[in-house]
């Protein structure tokens, strides 16, 4: 073989590994994001019957949920026809839809690791010892203290971006 037949080999096997790993990165998120979009579908469902009938609205009752019913096949984020990218980008969407704690998570460590100060160390401190501790999500009780402690970040450091107060020059 010459070296082109070589150097042609070599880009066709990276172009199938790289498709390949797409292709595993797709189906690991739509596995990730399948609960979310269960529920969602689910949801839908039963909102469109109530808009299309009034009178029937879902009662649950324990004789009622059928076990073929539970373990029902979630689809994928988008059909396999659909390009590569499409897809991709697709199973990302739902994965964020699905985990947003991880994407706050996420930007309270980078909000700490831009603005490293001590009033914003308490973000990741609490995204560590409480909020990736707890299961399956983080509580409300978690999601409150974090909301008041950001609006009172967010008041203190108003308060001292003022020239009036002499410890600012």
């Amino acid at each position: 073989m010459s070296r082109v037949g070589i150097i042609v080999e070599v880009i066709e096997f990276s172009h199938q590994s790289f498709i390949s790993f797409i292709e595993f990165t797709i189906a690991w998120l739509d596995d990730k994001s399948g609960d979310y979009r269960y529920t969602s579908n689910a949801i839908f469902k039963e909102r469109y019957n109530v808009l299309k009938d009034p009178s029937s609205l879902p009662t649950i009752s324990p004789s009622s949920i059928k076990f073929e019913d539970v373990l029902e096949e979630v689809p994928p984020s988008s059909p396999p026809t659909d390009h590569l990218v499409i897809r991709l980008a697709t199973a990302i969407y739902f994965f964020c839809l699905a985990r947003t704690e991880l994407l706050c998570f996420l930007f309270m460590i980078v909000n700490h690791v831009m603005n490293a100060t001590i009033i914003s160390f308490f973000y990741p401190l609490m995204a560590f010892l409480w909020g990736m501790v707890s299961f399956p999500r983080p509580s409300g009780i978690f999601w409150y203290l974090i909301i008041i402690y950001c609006k009172i970040t967010i008041v203190i450091k108003y308060i001292f971006h003022f020239d009036s107060i002499h410890w600012n020059s």
